[in-house]
């Protein structure tokens, strides 16, 4: 869960853009994330208007360990959670806007948005990715990809598009352990070599 602040950089009003940093941390760990978000909006017909979402998205940390299959996932269901709350609110206001106009004979659509005052307000808000594929999806040698299972000295290490499972992250982390234990056990025998010898030299009369 990431915690942090979003901007407007730029609004043009003529070709209706605009464009919206947002900055962020983890609330539970050190990973960063940064995105410019673009919209571009086309009104489809007097009662639509088409939303095109375009995002550079930088992230660091564990979230980072993701597959581009698992974070277009993530963005897809939050676009559409927007929508719906966009179409919400413009609901909200277009029924207030209609309870104060003399002439309530305006008509509801189906989508139950209405609109209200002189201006049509807009009645569903499609939101789409537009982002092209990148190009290092096309023709990936199959050495480079993450295999859904690795056997190991410490077991089969399981994976999904590319992220460990709980299972293959304790595993590894007992085996940095141990390693890091090895390493402190190798390095204190030569200080208890030298100390070793300091006292075997004392003994034989050596100052």
């Amino acid at each position: 869960m990431y915690g942090g602040t979003a901007s407007f950089l730029s609004k043009d009003e003529s070709s209706h853009t605009a464009v919206i940093k947002g900055t962020g941390k983890e609330k539970r760990g050190t990973g960063t994330a940064q995105a410019n978000v673009t919209l571009v909006l086309t009104a489809e017909d007097e009662s639509r208007t088409r939303v095109d979402v375009t995002t550079d998205l930088t992230i660091t940390g564990k979230a980072a360990q993701f597959g581009r299959g698992v974070m277009q996932d993530v963005a897809s269901r939050l676009v559409d959670q927007f929508a719906s709350n966009l179409e919400t609110v413009i609901a909200a206001r277009s029924g207030g806007a209609d309870s104060s106009t003399a002439d309530s004979s305006s008509e509801v659509p189906a989508d139950g948005i209405s609109s209200g005052g002189d201006s049509a307000a807009v009645s569903t808000v499609s939101a789409q990715d537009s982002r092209p594929d990148p190009a290092y999806k096309a023709n990936v040698p199959q050495a480079l990809l993450s295999p859904d299972e690795v056997d190991t000295r410490i077991g089969t290490l399981r994976f999904w598009d590319g992220m460990p499972d709980d299972a293959t992250v304790e595993a590894v982390y007992d085996n940095l352990d141990f390693m890091r234990a090895v390493t402190v056990y190798l390095e204190s025998n030569n200080i208890t070599s030298v100390y070793a010898m300091c006292e075997g030299l004392a003994a034989a009369g050596a100052s």
